[in-house]
């Protein structure tokens, strides 16, 4: 799982679309710093969803996040996600529709309360997830759940 996500990132850093020449390390140490900060925040907030940007470069972002409650359907029609489950359990659903699936806050997106006829999948830590664009996704936890993960967002041409 560890090779694909560094395949993942490799493709999106060297991609032509890419006009950065920073290159960072975000350690496992700084990822554990932020569970903690971003759960307690994640609780606090009546959509149990918190998160940070770690960087912006070009044509692609990482971020950390965390969810203590589900998450609206989602639809972005110009980014890829990549999650990188850190820790915790939550199931993702796929594909499918969002039938009342409203614009979002950026260009290209879409956001709704649920999919209809997706596929779910049960996501842990070490699990890796792609989302290509157009595609609704959206992550259910079951009371008491929590999950953190790093996603990175490749915007397509």
């Amino acid at each position: 799982m560890k090779k694909y996500l560094i395949a993942m990132l490799a493709l999106a850093a060297t991609s032509a679309f890419a006009a950065d020449t920073a290159d960072e390390l975000f350690s496992a140490a700084q990822l554990a710093a932020q569970d903690a900060q971003l759960l307690e925040k994640a609780a606090k907030d009546p959509s149990g969803a918190a998160g940070t940007t770690f960087g912006s470069y070009g044509n692609h972002n990482i971020q950390y996040n965390a969810r203590t409650k589900s998450g609206s359907a989602e639809i972005h029609g110009h980014w890829v996600d990549v999650f990188y489950i850190t820790g915790g359990t939550a199931s993702i659903v796929m594909g499918g529709t969002v039938p009342d699936a409203q614009p979002g806050q950026a260009e290209g997106e879409s956001r709704g309360t649920t999919i209809v006829g997706g596929h779910e999948r049960k996501v842990a830590k070490g699990d890796v997830v792609h989302i290509p664009a157009n595609t609704p996704h959206q992550f259910v936890l079951a009371p008491g759940q929590s999950v953190t993960f790093l996603v990175v967002k490749v915007a397509q041409p």
